[in-house]
């Protein structure tokens, strides 16, 4: 399946500015950030997606970093495309606690691993 080629929510065109599309383990990768970026219920097409985080009340440094682990590995599980979660950490800044950093590995249905980092606020 291919996806038109986001950067941060925004379309990103071709030099020729024609509309760039991603497909395979880049389309897959694609669709993971935006799981956990996507609030849950924000779709108004598919409300069952989306990462639950947002609709909590967390502090970082409590289980609240448990619970961020969960909710985004939650988010991504969602594509049937993705077989395992196999690494997810959470960072935060130090000077704003809100902004996160969530590093992850997957391994898609076919067997490639994919790592990413995205950054999110809560």
């Amino acid at each position: 399946m291919a996806d038109i080629y986001l950067d941060n929510g925004e379309i990103i065109p071709t030099m020729f500015s024609d509309i760039t599309v991603v497909n395979g383990d880049d389309e897959i990768l694609q669709m993971a950030i935006h799981s956990i970026r996507t609030f849950f219920g924000e779709n108004e097409y598919h409300p069952e997606i989306g990462n639950k985080i947002y609709t909590r009340r967390l502090k970082v440094l409590d289980s609240g970093a448990d619970t961020i682990v969960s909710d985004c590995t939650s988010a991504i599980l969602q594509d049937d495309r993705v077989r395992s979660v196999d690494k997810m950490s959470v960072y935060y800044d130090k000077e704003n606690k809100h902004n996160l950093e969530v590093e992850f590995t997957l391994t898609t249905s076919t067997g490639s691993v994919i790592s990413s980092t995205v950054q999110i606020q809560i």
